[in-house]
């Protein structure tokens, strides 16, 4: 086993003929942050003894910070070998970090002779001056703006992971359930409430914007522009990311779309996830941080999806069966949703739009065609033959408006390395069903 070293190469103060350069070989007791000399080259050496290194008196310390030291006569004799000539050197190494706080300084042995060998002896244990006190880092905070089931399901994860996180929400109901999860939140109406009364919004270090556009006023936050912006570019603000919608894309005849291809909303819906979309394009150019527009399927997971419609046993309506027909529907787990945030917490980039589904844009009679034989099979007595649109997460309007597409994750994958941990529906309405066994 071998790691990187340092060798110091220095002529002798004065050479003879054919006499080689003294050649010091240092093995590291502490972790080397940087070793002042006047001119290094790279070597391998072997990892260093583990254990105290035993006392010596100290000596005087020269430039550069190394210091050296004339050994008594009895300790180089022990060193000669073969009559050669072996100066003991010591080197002051600075460490850096809490991590790394026993400083230690180590004795090498350097040979001048010809073929003469370097090995390395133990050194003194030397009181060092106190390095500098390590920066502490900053805890990461996140905020979400609406914390409904994607949000929820978010800050509930990042908790557990030891992050603090904030949030808003619609009632005062909600307000208690989301602190008895461990989150600081607010009721918030976008139409009416200050953003300056949301103390932990510029504390934050990562922000979450999952509140859907409002008919006839569009993105709330957007028209709070001038005091968000405000807000934001002051605070601790490292990363940024709106969800926003596949129906953004429209009707495409079924062909396959990935991020790069026409927008064409359709519904009244879709126009305003397109419109907020620009608008915090353009508020992420201002704040120059990582942002991301994720564009998600039909969201579902535990307590939402077509296993969820079926036990609630709800009517079904007729735009509900205009729906049914539909060809191809882009999905996504909210399991998929979390890692994609994730993942795109670790990469920086200016700005970034992804397509966030899964990859099988199935039929929603499909799906509920699966859902009923799992039901049948582990819960036949729950079964229903009405379903519920409004369970799958999909923009309502679609229903009567066609928007045929399949939707590409490959961006997903690629640029961000996310692999789906559902990557159709079947695996995730499986987990779903699953998780009830096991609550049951």
């Amino acid at each position: 086993m071998y790691c990187l070293g340092v060798v110091i190469m220095r002529p002798n103060p004065k050479p003879k003929a054919g006499a080689p350069t003294e050649t010091i070989r240092i093995q590291i007791v502490n972790y080397l942050d940087w070793l002042r000399v006047s001119a290094c080259s790279i070597l391998r050496f072997s990892p260093p003894a583990v254990g105290p290194a035993p006392a010596r008196p100290g000596g005087k310390t020269g430039a550069g910070g190394c210091s050296s030291q004339r050994s008594n006569p009895a300790a180089t004799q022990r060193l000669r070998r073969g009559g050669e000539r072996v100066r003991p050197v010591r080197l002051r190494l600075p460490v850096r970090g809490a991590a790394y706080a026993e400083h230690r300084t180590t004795h090498i042995e350097a040979s001048c002779g010809p073929g003469t060998g370097i090995r390395m002896i133990p050194g003194v244990a030397t009181k060092l001056a106190a390095p500098a006190a390590a920066s502490v880092p900053q805890p990461r905070h996140m905020f979400v703006f609406g914390a409904g089931f994607v949000g929820r399901y978010v800050s509930e994860r990042l908790l557990a992971q030891g992050w603090q996180v904030s949030g808003t929400c619609t009632s005062a109901a909600k307000k208690r359930e989301l602190e008895m999860l461990g989150m600081s939140a607010s009721v918030f109406d976008a139409t009416e409430s200050n953003l300056e009364n949301i103390h932990s919004l510029q504390q934050a270090t990562h922000l979450l914007i999952s509140i859907p556009p409002i008919p006839g006023i569009g993105d709330p936050l957007l028209n709070l522009n001038e005091d968000l912006r405000r807000i934001l570019s002051h605070g601790n603000l490292e990363w940024l990311c709106y969800l926003s919608s596949t129906s953004v894309y429209g009707d495409c005849g079924g062909a396959l779309v990935d991020e790069d291809h026409t927008v064409n909303p359709k519904s009244e819906s879709a126009k305003l996830r397109f419109e907020a979309e620009k608008g915090w394009l353009n508020l992420m150019d201002d704040l120059n941080l990582p942002s991301y527009i994720f564009r998600l399927g039909g969201i579902y997971g535990p307590g939402r999806s077509a296993l969820d419609t079926l036990a609630k046993s709800k009517s079904l309506s007729q735009r509900q069966k205009v729906r049914e027909s539909k060809q191809y529907t882009a999905r996504i787990h909210v399991d998929d949703i979390y890692q994609a945030l994730l993942a795109s917490m670790s990469i920086r980039c200016a700005r970034k739009i992804l397509n966030v589904v899964d990859d099988d844009p199935a039929p929603r009679a499909e799906v509920f065609a699966f859902a009923r034989s799992l039901m049948q099979r582990r819960y036949p007595d729950q079964i229903t033959e009405t379903i519920d649109v409004k369970s799958t997460g999909l923009d309502y309007e679609e229903s009567i408006i066609p928007a045929e597409k399949q939707v590409s994750n490959a961006r997903l994958k690629q640029e961000l390395g996310v692999k789906l941990l559902h990557p159709t529906y079947r695996s995730g309405l499986q987990s779903i069903l699953d998780s009830w066994q096991l609550e049951s």
